[in-house]
């Protein structure tokens, strides 16, 4: 059957200035953005620069994982812009970029993993264990981008927190707030 084109996600290249523009604008995983989608058009593009934009609810921790570690093994010089939200698995990703750039109007939630689960009592204590393991993973990005302690973000994460873009850049989330962002005409 021929592939379908979604519209979640999108690629635009500036051949003059080797610049490429991703959009990420859907949930991270098999009902949004895959890993292999996304793999298929990074690895398409010869760029210096690379922009990533996204406004995404996030999604599946392994497809996010593996879009972050694409992301991350890419030679080109990488700006992550949150147009909306960066929650979940879609703030991880944001953690690739050689600078995160949050206008004053956007958000970045961060938590524990989640899941849903049925089966025995050692069925659940699996699942627990499976979680606490995927919580380490994402520890490990937070930390490599913000410079703060295991024990820190542990912490942040079982709070559930909800970033403004000011908070994000003190905590080392973000790199900066485009100013701009607020005081442009919608194209």
């Amino acid at each position: 059957s021929p592939r379908i084109k979604r519209s979640w996600f999108g690629l635009q290249y500036d051949e003059p200035t080797s610049t490429a523009d991703l959009y990420l604008y859907d949930d991270i995983g098999m009902c949004g953005t895959t890993a292999n989608d996304f793999k298929e058009q990074l690895l398409s593009l010869k760029s210096d620069k690379i922009n990533v934009y996204i406004n995404s609810n996030g999604g599946e921790v392994d497809a996010g994982l593996a879009i972050y570690n694409l992301l991350r093994r890419h030679s080109a010089q990488k700006t992550i812009h949150i147009d909306g939200i960066a929650a979940s698995m879609a703030s991880v990703i944001a953690m690739a970029g050689d600078k995160v750039v949050m206008p004053r109007t956007a958000l970045m939630f961060v938590h524990k993993p989640w899941t849903m689960a049925d089966g025995n009592a050692d069925d659940l204590r699996k699942t627990a264990d499976d979680l606490n393991a995927l919580e380490s993973a994402l520890v490990a990005a937070y930390t490599a981008k913000t410079g703060k302690t295991a024990e820190f973000i542990s912490d942040m994460l079982r709070e559930e927190r909800l970033l403004s873009a000011e908070e994000a850049v003190e905590l080392g989330f973000a790199d900066e707030i485009d100013e701009q962002a607020a005081h442009e005409p919608a194209a």
